[in-house]
């Protein structure tokens, strides 16, 4: 199962004591450093509320590839949480969930808010280290 919390966390980026309020997603290793980086990039532009959905969004992803960390295609990993965030992890009839995440169906408003927010982080990462 994945460890993780979300906390309220002062970042300074510099020697003036001036800080960012973010929202921080703390793991056993550590927090998401990455995400951090991209709340901030976006902190003038965006909402408290916005980073919380996408700090949760990143959470939900993370706890999905913790669950089906076999899974070596990556094109199929995200298709395969789009469909687990839209139908839940429960099978219906058993009543079991062998990825231990016992999701609840998200519906297709949040499902589509949840993928949005990934796409655009994943985006604004991929424009930062080109090449990976």
């Amino acid at each position: 199962m994945f460890e993780s919390t979300t906390v309220t966390g002062r970042v300074f980026t510099d020697e003036t004591g001036i800080h960012y309020e973010v929202p921080v997603l703390l793991t056993p290793e550590g927090p998401v450093d990455i995400l951090i980086d991209y709340l901030i990039d976006h902190w003038d532009g965006r909402s408290p509320q916005w980073m919380v959905k996408v700090t949760a969004s990143v959470r939900l992803f993370l706890e999905y590839l913790e669950a089906h960390s076999t899974y070596l295609d990556e094109q199929a990993i995200f298709q395969n949480f789009r469909q687990r965030l839209l139908t839940g992890s429960v099978n219906a009839a058993t009543g079991s969930d062998d990825s231990g995440l016992w999701w609840k169906a998200q519906g297709p408003e949040n499902t589509r808010r949840i993928l949005t927010n990934l796409t655009d982080f994943f985006g604004w990462w991929a424009k930062r280290n080109p090449g990976k």
